[in-house]
């Protein structure tokens, strides 16, 4: 069986695009998707967060993830790399008041938890306006393709992949090896842009001596 191939935001045109048609989506939906965007959960894990989950202690600033597709697990967050998630987060939460711990984070405007769809709706929403879609008219890209982007930059990062396969929550480090092979192609762009001294990697008369 031959396994699909992460695809990541592979243009950074295309990707300050997607950052900007983030930041014009209308709230809760600009929180969620800066939240995916940033930590690389799945779309069903952030549309099934409870207010309980966010924790913003200074230093300690995490999301609980509950019953996910690889159990319970910790989001961590930092101020480095989730600067705006953090920021969001924060600013949510003075709006939301006294809601219960255990009530959805994300409300949709019936008052329920927003559902995957309506998320979906508002991901593509914002790419059209922003004019990212294909020759159908359609999203040229999905909600899911933010996770594997985020993965993709950490690994190129030179995070190492046991530390990528637990801030994704892979049962497998299997799963994660796969965002592996696309960060080779980038090391393969920066060989390309070696230039070693005269004489060194060069074809000589002595090189098939060994």
């Amino acid at each position: 069986m031959t396994q699909t191939l992460p695809r990541p935001i592979d243009t950074d045109a295309d990707l300050l695009l997607v950052e900007r048609a983030i930041r014009h989506a209308p709230l809760p939906y600009r929180l969620m998707l800066t939240i995916l965007r940033e930590t690389g959960m799945r779309a069903g894990e952030v549309c099934g967060l409870q207010v309980r989950d966010v924790v913003l202690d200074p230093g300690r600033e995490m999301l609980w993830v509950r019953a996910g597709k690889t159990g319970d697990r910790v989001v961590t967050l930092t101020s480095n790399t989730h600067a705006r998630t953090i920021r969001g987060l924060r600013a949510y939460l003075k709006q939301l008041g006294n809601r219960p711990p255990a009530s959805a984070l994300f409300l949709s405007n019936r008052k329920t938890q927003v559902s995957y769809d309506a998320l979906e709706y508002q991901w593509q929403r914002a790419l059209m306006n922003m004019g990212l879609t294909d020759e159908r008219g359609k999203a040229r890209y999905t909600l899911h393709q933010l996770r594997h982007t985020r993965a993709t930059e950490l690994l190129n990062a030179g995070m190492r992949i046991e530390d990528v396969q637990r801030f994704l929550g892979h049962k497998s480090i299997k799963s994660t090896q796969v965002y592996a092979q696309i960060s080779d192609t980038v090391l393969r762009e920066r060989l390309m842009d070696v230039r070693l001294p005269k004489g060194r990697g060069r074809k000589d008369e002595h090189d098939d001596d060994y």
